[in-house]
């Protein structure tokens, strides 16, 4: 990875989680960017994504704002074209979970 990309994916994360937290404040749900992978031309960007607390409903109101995070960013960044951004799941906390629970066995 370039070092622009980097920076582009560290802005990206920064900004989505200042939205997240605008958009979802007040609810049950909290959501936090773990991180982001943009492609090579900054057309597309993967946003992992933790949800707190990991049900489908609240990951259904993250993919509901999807839309709104789209435009945050077209707003905030100076870039030639706002990178697409797909939302994916990151179970990684849960898993971590229930592998310290067999362990505990």
């Amino acid at each position: 990875m370039s070092l622009r990309t980097d920076k582009v994916n560290s802005l990206l994360a920064a900004e989505l989680n200042t939205a997240l937290a605008k958009e979802l404040g007040g609810g049950d749900t909290f959501a936090t960017v773990l991180s982001v992978e943009t492609s090579a031309d900054l057309r597309h960007a993967a946003c992992w994504v933790s949800v707190i607390p990991d049900t489908d409903s609240a990951w259904q109101s993250v993919e509901d704002v999807r839309p709104d995070l789209q435009r945050h960013l077209a707003g905030r960044l100076e870039l030639k074209r706002t990178p697409v951004i797909a939302l994916r799941r990151d179970r990684s906390g849960t898993h971590a979970g229930r592998i310290t629970e067999i362990l505990k066995r």
